[in-house]
């Protein structure tokens, strides 16, 4: 065996710096994974706020309040439908009793044209009657006196007449008018109401189909959260991995300065060569099982950070895919919805201008009534006036009857003339009963409008202008739950926006496992220079005497991996291959001070 104590000298500085990187390592990747693991605090907060606000928003969607809403604004849609359907039907049948009055007017013309015959037949017999009287022998005044009579009587039907035409020609008129202005209001109308109240209605249904649609992605952002915890979790177990390596690397840096000290003792007193074959195979077996420490230290290192950089790759992927998720939901949501109100709020607008409109025909309506009902009575007054003048007739027939007797054979063309205006006075009775017959049907239709419009559709209209503000309320609470949901929605988006800005930092922060992997190796390559160095010099057969130098180093050991190695050692007694043995399952070990 030819070696000193200046090698081992030389051996032990080689050690002794390999043993003070171990330590500078140690040190230095605390620190880099404090840094990790603050990082991985703030991640873990970030996602705690996302569940938060993502379970104030499934709250908020679930909630009695949106739902209610929706029911409330279905319940007032449907009812403002029917009611509006009422009063177009009201409208229509306005319009129907408004023809019925013009016919009943249309029907006074025929009784009021035999009128003209019977005024022109008065003034014939008017004509007559002064003819026959100038005749008589003896001059009778009274016989001129009831010429003069029936010519008034002619004038004053006549002139009766022409006002009771006025007023029916004016009544038809405005009838004529407010017909129109129906039939505009149809035209106009016609179906759109019903159409925008059935809009509104699928509006409404839209907007709780976008609400189901946020709820289902709020569901699956809940389901995207809970994988991205199932990656935190693994990223803690990750890291707890640094305290099971740096116990390990410490373990190695202890048993490597206990090498030192030993080869200290050994050359400041003697060189004799069993104290020196001693020393080698303690430097051999104890370096040999360090290898196999750092080997199995390096493995683990390096699998956990891998592990954490997968995991932070997975959680990067899954935050993306819930990135765009919740995008999609927003903005969709944010652009339908916005497009959703505005149409409802036009086809509210639209409704109450409809509302409006018809109030304003209902006044129209209302002016109409109260100029028939005045010109009806006049013209029934004018009525009665012809009914006046018809026993006026009758006097004067009868006063000519008996004129006509007093004065005997001479006044027989009288008598006859007496009788025909007796009959004419049969026949204006008769003319005027009809005139009279058909005033009465127009007042009963008038009444029967008064009735419509003063009392069904005006409490319809009333109904369906506060339902309108109710809808336009429950419109607006609507919109700001929608702006609510938005907001929540955008909250977690800027928060998962964060979030992947933060794990992006993160990983390209983390290159630790290159550099630790690096000084290992320089550790390694020491190690393994002395080793071979020594394996030159000790018999192979008896390399196996020499493991039980190491059980006390036994006693330094907090984690079962550790003692696994050390026994695969003693078993094996070599380093087995540069890979090192395989790490036992339960890595964690016990009394592990952890992360």
């Amino acid at each position: 065996m030819d070696i000193d104590i200046s090698t081992c000298t030389l051996w032990k500085n080689s050690i002794y710096e390999a043993s003070k990187q171990l330590e500078s390592l140690n040190a230095s990747t605390e620190e880099e994974f404090l840094l990790i693991g603050e990082q991985l605090q703030h991640i873990y907060k970030t996602i705690e706020d996302i569940k938060g606000i993502e379970s104030s928003l499934i709250s908020l969607i679930t909630g009695k309040d949106i739902q209610v809403l929706i029911i409330d604004l279905k319940d007032l849609i449907e009812k403002i439908g029917y009611n509006t359907s009422s009063i177009n039907k009201d409208f229509l049948n306005s319009k129907e009793i408004l023809k019925d009055i013009v016919a009943f007017i249309d029907n006074i013309y025929k009784p009021i044209n035999n009128f003209k015959k019977v005024i022109k037949t008065l003034r014939i017999l008017s004509i007559s009657t002064k003819i026959e009287s100038s005749k008589l022998s003896s001059q009778n005044s009274g016989f001129l006196n009831i010429a003069d009579d029936v010519e008034k009587l002619a004038l004053l039907i006549g002139s009766k007449f022409m006002d009771i035409i006025s007023y029916a020609e004016s009544l038809k008129k405005v009838a004529s008018k407010t017909m129109g202005d129906i039939d505009n209001l149809e035209r106009q109308t016609k179906g759109k109401k019903e159409r925008i109240t059935e809009d509104i209605h699928q509006a409404i249904l839209s907007i709780n189909e976008k609400n189901n649609q946020s709820l289902a992605g709020a569901q699956r952002i809940s389901g995207e959260l809970i994988s991205i915890s199932d990656n935190i979790g693994e990223l803690v177990s990750s890291i707890q991995f640094h305290d099971i390596t740096r116990q390990q690397i410490g373990h190695v840096v202890e048993a490597l300065q206990g090498l030192c000290k030993a080869i200290n003792n050994v050359s400041a007193n003697n060189e004799e060569p069993s104290v020196m074959k001693d020393l080698l195979e303690e430097i051999y077996v104890v370096c040999g099982l360090q290898i196999e420490q750092l080997y199995d230290a390096e493995k683990k290192f390096t699998g956990a950070i891998e592990n954490i950089l997968n995991n932070l790759d997975g959680l990067s992927g899954n935050t993306l895919k819930l990135h765009e998720e919740i995008k999609n939901i927003a903005g969709l949501r944010n652009t339908d919805t916005t497009s959703f109100f505005s149409n409802l709020e036009s086809g509210i607008c639209y409704i109450s201008s409809s509302i409006t409109e018809n109030n304003s025909l209902m006044d129209s309506l209302k002016l109409y009534l109260d100029e028939v009902f005045s010109t009806l009575n006049n013209m029934t007054r004018f009525v009665s006036d012809i009914e006046d003048i018809n026993e006026n007739i009758e006097l004067i027939a009868l006063n000519a009857r008996i004129k006509s007797a007093h004065t005997g054979s001479e006044g027989a063309p009288l008598g006859v003339i007496a009788e025909a205006i007796q009959r004419l006075s049969i026949e204006a009775r008769n003319k005027k009963t009809e005139i009279s017959g058909q005033l009465q049907n127009v007042k009963s239709q008038i009444s029967n409008m008064d009735r419509v419009i003063g009392g069904d559709i005006n409490e319809l209209l009333k109904k369906t202008e506060d339902m309108c503000l109710d809808l336009n309320n429950l419109t607006k609470g609507l919109r700001n739950s929608n702006e609510e949901i938005i907001l929540f929605l955008k909250k977690i988006e800027d928060n998962v926006h964060s979030l992947v800005e933060i794990i992006d930092s993160t990983l390209k922060k983390i290159e630790v496992h290159h550099r630790f992997a690096l000084e290992i190796k320089k550790v390694l390559s020491v190690l393994n220079s002395v080793i071979s160095h020594i394996q030159r010099l000790l018999p192979d057969n008896e390399i196996q005497g020499y493991l039980s130098k190491l059980h006390q180093l036994t006693e330094r050991y907090t984690m079962e991996s550790e003692r696994i190695i050390h026994k695969k050692y003693l078993n094996n007694g070599e380093v087995i291959d540069e890979a090192g043995p395989l790490a036992s399952d339960n890595e964690m070990g016990d009394n592990v001070e952890l992360f």
